[in-house]
């Protein structure tokens, strides 16, 4: 019986046959992991490039995009005690300041942080008015995402 069994096994391992059959769904398999493990590294790269060098404002209910393009007189300065900040301005367009202005008044209010690459830059801080168009003043406890920041809007 063992001679019988061995004497099968080998002919499947000559033929690229399994005990059971074909090895058509040996194939499949393969395939599926394949393309499960493509799309899995698809959907990995595609959530990493949404973070990756986006700063926006978020809250509970969603969130703005501040657009490098639509930043202009942006500097990194110091207040009295030493303290960095970024000052920047919104160009005054419909599609720049006028989607950042409508949203921020739709979440007057509400808890606000401001985001980039993932990482928390200020806030959560609540809205109590509009957003100025002009000098804005951006702030943070952490010097590199800071840093990072204006680099990232001044180029």
């Amino acid at each position: 019986m063992r001679a019988l069994l061995a004497k099968k096994v080998a002919n499947s391992t000559d033929t690229g046959r399994n005990i059971a059959g074909s090895d058509r769904g040996f194939s499949m398999i393969r395939t599926l992991k394949s393309l499960f493990i493509g799309t899995a590294a698809l959907l990995i790269s595609a959530c990493s490039n949404t973070e990756q060098g986006n700063l926006y404002f978020a809250s509970d209910s969603g969130e703005v995009a501040l657009e490098p393009s639509c930043l202009q007189n942006v500097s990194m300065e110091q207040d009295l005690e030493g303290r960095e900040f970024i000052s920047v301005g919104i160009a005054e367009t419909e599609s720049c300041y006028g989607e950042i202005d409508t949203w921020i008044q739709n979440h007057i209010g509400e808890e606000v942080e401001l985001i980039f690459s993932g990482e928390t830059v200020s806030g959560p801080s609540p809205v109590l008015g509009p957003l100025p168009a002009n000098d804005i003043t951006i702030t943070s406890d952490n010097h590199e995402i800071l840093s990072d920041v204006y680099n990232h809007i001044s180029d």
